[in-house]
């Protein structure tokens, strides 16, 4: 046996040439996307939700639909005057102006036209005695009537009527007027300051005219000061309530059908449940119209018009050669 056939069968396998082999071809690439279909593009309803989106839905959802006032800064823009609210401070002045009529009034009816002790008369002293009950009678009925004013302006503003609230105004655009005359006035001066000097005894500096016109100017500035707040607290409690009653007029914006996105919005209900219920029964109950009148009304357009509407092109890309042969098996290149 000869040494090439003592070798092994590798090492006959080392020794002989061995055939070259073919790279591998490449992997085909990746076909192309598919093209979009041709349309309007879909609506944010067909897209999935995101999830905080979704958690918003969710947690909106479990709450009950509530109704959203969009205008109460307008509103709240009358509320207040100078820090205070004008509800409060306006039945504060007409609780005031009832004590103060009806303890006017009641003083005049007890002391018989005001005659102290002396029996000197201290009012009414130019009058002669056939007019001081008249003149007595007509002071007891303005109070009267002052107090009754003061009440229904209390009911106005705890009732939220507007229209009553008006005769509260007039009576203090009156006052305010009627005591312009007296803002500055000799005879009031006079006796004060000789009041003053009674009081006092001795010399004081009230008996000066200077101080006692000074002292006059003084109250009267603030007197008027506080007669003009008033009437601007007034006015603006009038305008509150007058909008506050359109506003009630108003059926309120259901957020939970149009902004489905606001979790929980910060709302106040300006008609009960049973009263949105009422309304869409009412809405549903309403049958439509027949079809015969819809028809009859409605009328299909005009073959020309409609063929004048736009044309949507229908676009075909076809594959290029390359993109084909690339698409190819590796057997049939």
């Amino acid at each position: 046996m000869s040494a090439e056939q003592m070798q092994p069968p590798q090492a006959q396998a080392q020794g002989q040439p061995q055939p070259q082999q073919q790279p591998a071809p490449p992997p085909p690439p990746p076909p192309p996307p598919p093209l979009p279909p041709m349309g309007p593009p879909p609506s944010s309803a067909s897209l999935p939700p995101s999830p905080t989106h979704a958690h918003h839905l969710n947690h909106f959802h479990h709450h009950p639909r509530r109704a959203v006032d969009l205008r109460i800064p307008a509103i709240d823009k009358y509320a207040y005057c100078l820090c205070l609210h004008v509800k409060p401070t306006t039945i504060f002045i007409a609780v005031f102006k009832l004590i103060r009529a009806l303890l006017f009034a009641s003083l005049l009816l007890n002391t018989e036209l005001a005659i102290n002790e002396q029996g000197q008369e201290v009012s009414l002293s130019g009058f002669e005695d056939r007019h001081k009950s008249t003149a007595a009678a007509m002071s007891i009925l303005s109070r009267i009537i002052m107090a009754a004013v003061s009440a229904v302006g209390i009911y106005a503003v705890v009732s939220g009527r507007a229209a009553l609230l008006m005769p509260l105004y007039a009576m203090l655009l009156c006052e305010f007027f009627f005591s312009l005359p007296a803002f500055y006035s000799r005879d009031i001066e006079f006796v004060d300051s000789n009041g003053l000097a009674d009081l006092r005894g001795g010399q004081h500096p009230g008996q000066h005219p200077q101080y006692t016109r000074y002292s006059l100017i003084l109250f009267s500035t603030i007197a008027m000061v506080v007669k003009i707040y008033f009437l601007c607290v007034v006015w603006k409690c009038y305008r509150l309530l007058r909008l506050s009653e359109l506003e009630l007029r108003i059926s309120p914006i259901l957020l939970s059908d149009r902004y489905p996105h606001i979790p929980d919005p910060i709302v106040r209900m300006l008609v009960s449940m049973d009263d949105q219920q009422s309304e869409i029964n009412a809405a549903q109950s309403i049958a439509p119209p027949p079809y015969e009148s819809v028809e009859a009304n409605t009328k299909p357009p005009n073959y020309e018009e409609a063929m004048k509407s736009p044309n949507v092109f229908t676009i075909n890309i076809q594959p290029s050669e390359e993109q084909n042969n690339s698409s190819r098996p590796a057997h049939q290149l």
